[in-house]
């Protein structure tokens, strides 16, 4: 479990220069409101409805819990902003999709690691169905929000 943390935070510090390096690619503000709406979505979705229907759960130990907070909360939302930025220059979905794929088997690692645990049978479908969910409102306010920062003149590309 040490070493699954230690990964999880190596991979940490490498996400926040990917994040800095996305400050300076974007609008800093656009890219700063996205991320906290990102991560309030991911968290409140992964955690809040997940444990709502005692799906999946986080570990009451502290060393899982640290890496589950780590990676709902910091890494999988900063992906997720920078696969919705891709996906904007690029015109393509693949990156969105990707991002999908690293949120389920995430999931499915942390379930037999023992950061997360599932009171009953895991659902796979349930899992995609919610990331489409996340991606989907991600996109649409991330759509929404440039739309208004373009409008009131606040950032220009």
């Amino acid at each position: 479990m040490k070493t699954l943390l230690a990964i999880i935070m190596l991979i940490s510090i490498l996400v926040i220069f990917l994040f800095r390096n996305m400050q300076r690619s974007f609008p800093q503000l656009e890219v700063t409101i996205l991320f906290f709406f990102v991560s309030f979505l991911c968290q409140h979705i992964n955690f809040k409805i997940s444990t709502a229907y005692e799906r999946l759960f986080l570990t009451a130990e502290y060393i899982p819990r640290i890496i589950g907070f780590l990676h709902f909360g910091w890494i999988i939302p900063v992906l997720l902003v920078w696969a919705l930025y891709r996906q904007k220059r690029a015109h393509t979905i693949w990156y969105v999709l990707g991002w999908c794929c690293l949120e389920v088997l995430s999931k499915f690692l942390f379930l037999k690691v023992g950061v997360v645990q599932c009171d009953s049978e895991w659902v796979f479908m349930i899992d995609v169905i919610m990331c489409l969910l996340i991606v989907i409102i991600s996109s649409l306010f991330q759509r929404y929000y440039d739309h208004l920062l373009k409008r009131e003149s606040v950032a220009v590309e």
